[in-house]
């Protein structure tokens, strides 16, 4: 799977949330954690027909990226690129799912010690 570099304004490499995501979940499942993400993806596609951009939803709207269980524990994951925040969407379920005791986090890159640390 091929991943888009990007740069920063101030000409940083920008790792993608797809890289961070493999990370993750590679680490997770060394720790024994039972994971889950939904590929589908709501970002716009080309049309096959007339080669406009639609916005087409496959997936429930801010949903989490990541599903992590380990009895007994049960973590929710939103996944993000330096300097993005989670949308509205994303962070009413990040609330809901908080407000029902579930372990929430917004993790970035530069979070990756602190991930290992949370699914040790």
């Amino acid at each position: 799977m091929g991943h888009r570099v990007r740069l920063s304004p101030l000409g940083e490499l920008v790792q993608p949330e797809s890289v961070l995501l493999s990370q993750v979940m590679a680490y997770a499942h060394m720790r024994g954690w039972r994971t889950s993400h939904d590929r589908a993806t709501n970002a716009p596609r080309r049309c096959r027909d007339c080669g406009s951009y639609q916005r087409i939803p496959r997936n429930t709207p801010g949903l989490p990226d990541l599903i992590l269980l380990r009895r007994p524990r049960l973590v929710i994951a939103e996944l993000k690129r330096e300097g993005e925040k989670p949308t509205s969407a994303q962070q009413r379920w990040l609330d809901e799912f908080a407000a029902c005791g579930i372990e929430t986090f917004v993790w970035f890159p530069h979070d990756f010690e602190t991930i290992k640390a949370v699914l040790l």
